[in-house]
């Protein structure tokens, strides 16, 4: 009887070890795609780089620090870098903050030695580098706000008292050939920055920003589309009233008079539009993703050295922190940017690539004459711009910068404008770089074939990633049937259930539908019990009336 029972226990066993197997669906389980898309395009990420002059505040706590980080300014004038300080040189780094303890000291220093390393500048230009840096499958462009640049002219001004270092020579003056000299290459006043050591307080810079041109209401470039997702996004919330734009995929709030739009809209033509005047344009594309090897033109804008032609160190921009901040401007010549590709049919692969902006501020905007639903009505004119057909609407994610846990409303209702949710915030270069991670992971998913039944990466083929789920679209050329799949239990068993193949919940695979234990209890294995002699094989194992494991017959005896 003992053995008997010590029979029973292995069998109940393995009974529940093929149940649970079946239970969690591990017979059934999601397959992958089996090749990723090659059709040879990528997305194209347009960020726009807050260059205000706050940018230059320490990101842990909002205090100035003098700069951001640079190390190296050269023209054909004069050099000057931390490196080669007086008196290994005739003057002090430019940019690099404030002297974070101690006097200046006589020989070489480091980044570390100054503030500007902790500045908001500092991090977003370093987590952007990194990005850059790792996300080869990304067509990146670079946006800074609206602003003049000094003409390169190789010139000084006139010659004042002899000298041997700056310090010892007037504001905006360095110390040239033994005189105090203006370098006309410096043609603005830069009071977000100090020269090392804190020499003066201040300095002049190439790049001094502003708001960007303000035009009137009415404008098409102000008079854009209130874009929506839900009923619920427009002001009267009708059923329908979110509607798309002809062909879509974006989507904006239907009217039929005043009352259905929101505070600064109007109803025209049947939708309601923003009716204020704005800025246009409040940004400068300093890269285009368009143009050749752009990571390889990004990067020199974010290493921390500035070179003019003619200089020691080439030719090499910088980002600079210097005015105002056109957060809306700055979307609608993103806005614009985009246009012009869709317009003038430049990219074959519009329908299928995704385009997104990537807002990354310290700050709300101070330019636009709406400062609430401006820099809103502008995200929601990238979004609204969408080719007609496109298989993604572009968005617009946003990235604030030294907000703390937040949350920051005027943010989120960019970033909800935009298709994104809510804002993303960051406090450290670490922050950044998870978020920027997070845009490029979503955007590069997009770009690539789905398992939903249409052509996501435009080369005339549906799901062919998947093959083993049917394909039967319009405008599919590899139309054919499923293939037919089991639960994985024994033919001929009460356990067996047959199905196709279709895609998985999350579109990233397919899938068995054949019901399994877990979707309907009718398929579980049962125990075969001793003396149920019954001629059915009640644990799925293949053998039938077996008390004795894979004994056929053991229960009768």
């Amino acid at each position: 009887m003992s053995e008997l029972r010590g029979v029973l226990t292995m069998k109940r066993a393995h009974v529940l070890r093929v149940a649970a197997a079946l239970a969690l669906g591990l017979l059934a389980a999601p397959r992958p795609a089996t090749a990723q898309c090659t059709t040879g395009f990528k997305p194209r990420i347009l960020v726009l780089a807050d260059t205000s002059g706050s940018m230059t505040r320490r990101m842990a706590d909002g205090v100035l620090s003098g700069g951001d980080g640079s190390t190296v300014f050269s023209d054909a004038i004069m050099t000057r870098q931390i490196t080669a300080i007086p008196p290994n040189g005739p003057g002090f780094a430019l940019y690099p903050g404030y002297k974070l303890t101690g006097a200046c000291p006589t020989t070489s220093m480091t980044p570390s030695s100054y503030d500007g390393i902790n500045s908001r500048m500092y991090a977003m230009k370093a987590a952007l580098s990194d990005s850059l840096t790792a996300a080869s499958d990304v067509q990146w462009g670079l946006e800074r706000y609206s602003g003049t640049t000094c003409p390169v002219v190789n010139t000084t001004g006139p010659a004042g008292a002899a000298c041997t270092s700056d310090a010892t020579c007037p504001l905006y003056s360095f110390c040239i050939g033994g005189s105090c000299k203006q370098d006309n290459n410096l043609c603005y006043d830069a009071p977000a920055y100090d020269i090392a050591c804190d020499v003066h307080n201040d300095t002049a810079a190439t790049y001094n920003g502003d708001c960007g041109t303000t035009v009137a209401a009415g404008n098409t470039a102000c008079a854009t589309p209130q874009v929506c997702y839900a009923d619920a996004d427009c002001a009267a919330g009708f059923s329908g009233q979110c509607a798309l734009i002809a062909g879509g995929p974006a989507a904006s709030c239907a009217c039929t008079g005043p009352s259905d739009c929101p505070a600064g809209y109007a109803c025209s033509a049947n939708r309601c539009v923003y009716n204020a005047s704005c800025q246009n344009p409040g940004g400068v594309i300093l890269v285009d993703p368009t143009s050749p090897t752009p990571t390889t033109q990004v990067l020199p804008w974010l290493d921390g050295v500035e070179g003019l032609p003619g200089g020691s160190a080439g030719t090499n921009p910088e980002l600079r922190a210097s005015g105002a901040g056109p957060v809306a401007g700055a979307a609608r010549s993103a806005t614009a940017w985009y246009n012009a590709i869709k317009n003038g049919n430049q990219d074959p692969q519009i329908l299928c690539r995704p385009y997104v902006l990537v807002e990354i501020v310290d700050g709300l905007d101070n330019c636009e004459t709406d400062t609430v639903n401006g820099p809103v009505a502008a995200a929601g004119s990238f979004v609204a711009a969408t080719v007609s057909g496109a298989k993604h609407a572009n968005k617009v994610y946003v990235i604030g910068l030294g907000f703390g846990a937040g949350p920051v409303p005027g943010l989120d209702a960019i970033a909800k404008a935009g298709g994104t949710g809510t804002a993303r915030l960051a406090n450290s270069r670490a922050d950044i770089d998870a978020a920027l991670n997070d845009v490029v992971q979503a955007s590069v998913v997009s770009s690539n074939e789905l398992c939903n039944g249409i052509d996501d990466n435009c080369n005339g083929q549906c799901d062919e990633n998947f093959p083993d789920v049917a394909v039967s679209g319009p405008g599919c050329s590899n139309a054919h049937a499923a293939r037919a799949c089991s639960n994985g239990a024994v033919t001929a068993t009460h356990c067996f259930a047959s199905g196709v193949y279709t895609c998985a919940a999350d579109q990233r695979g397919e899938v068995c539908n054949a019901p399994t234990c877990a979707t309907n209890p009718a398929l579980c294995p049962t125990a075969e019990a001793a003396g149920g002699c019954n001629g059915v094989d009640d644990d799925c194992n293949g053998v039938i009336d077996d008390c004795t494991p894979n004994v056929a017959g053991s229960c009768c005896q």
